[in-house]
């Protein structure tokens, strides 16, 4: 509904040149008066499966994103995730919560967030993709915390539009800067953000463990991260690997 969408938001979308960019817009969430946060925006695989693209907000600890994607190699999809692909519609962790009432491995993705101190959020798919926020208060009812039904829609229709401009920056072609990383030292990157050891990795390869080593510290010097779980991180949402 573009009648919906604050004009800061429309201006900033179109100016921005990186996904960090589109999440980082304070439109998106402040703009419409909603006590919410960016948390992330992925892309599921075609089979349903598991995310092929994640996009966190910077605000959102290194560990979280970490946990996070290691509980998703272990039990799949979260519950809330599933639930967005037959429910279009906007939906919090709360309503979720209570609709599913999960059980067994489908409640880790409640146990992380309380992990977090992160009370409630609200989920907004589009088709693949999900843009997700989050709020230290619960959010139950539909005018709790100022999340009334036209916050609801405007947020919905602004995560819509920052979706179709994380996919127009996304799909295009890398850059040189991106392809200094070799095929060895991306092969290393893809099984360690798998949640792979190190060892592994290099036995799978073919490799010495020096030499993975190797591959893994160039690897980090080219993506300027301080450690290899923060480097695959990075080669994941550079869209890398």
């Amino acid at each position: 509904m573009p009648q919906l969408l604050p004009p800061q938001v429309v201006r900033d979308l179109a100016a921005a040149t990186s996904s960090d960019q589109v999440l980082n817009i304070s439109a998106l969430q402040n703009g419409v008066g909603a006590s919410l946060n960016v948390l992330a925006a992925w892309q599921l695989s075609l089979d349903g499966q598991a995310t092929s693209t994640t996009l966190y907000h910077e605000s959102i600890p290194l560990k979280f994103q970490q946990e996070h994607q290691a509980a998703i190699q272990r039990f799949g999809l979260s519950a809330m995730a599933r639930f967005a692909m037959i429910n279009p519609l906007p939906f919090t962790f709360s309503e979720a919560r209570q609709r599913l009432q999960p059980r067994g491995g489908d409640h880790w993705i409640f146990d992380l967030l309380q992990d977090y101190n992160i009370r409630d959020g609200l989920y907004c798919a589009h088709g693949p993709w999900m843009m997700v926020y989050w709020s230290e208060r619960a959010l139950n009812g539909i005018r709790a915390a100022g999340l009334s039904r036209e916050v609801r829609m405007t947020l919905d229709a602004s995560s819509g539009a920052a979706i179709y401009r994380i996919r127009e920056l996304t799909g295009r072609k890398k850059t040189a800067r991106d392809s200094e990383l070799s095929p060895r030292e991306l092969a290393v990157l893809q099984h360690l953000a798998q949640g792979q050891h190190l060892s592994a990795v290099a036995e799978q390869l073919g490799l010495a463990v020096p030499t993975a080593r190797t591959y893994l510290r160039r690897a980090q010097e080219k993506l300027n991260a301080k450690t290899p779980l923060e480097a695959a991180v990075v080669a994941v949402r550079r869209r890398l690997i």
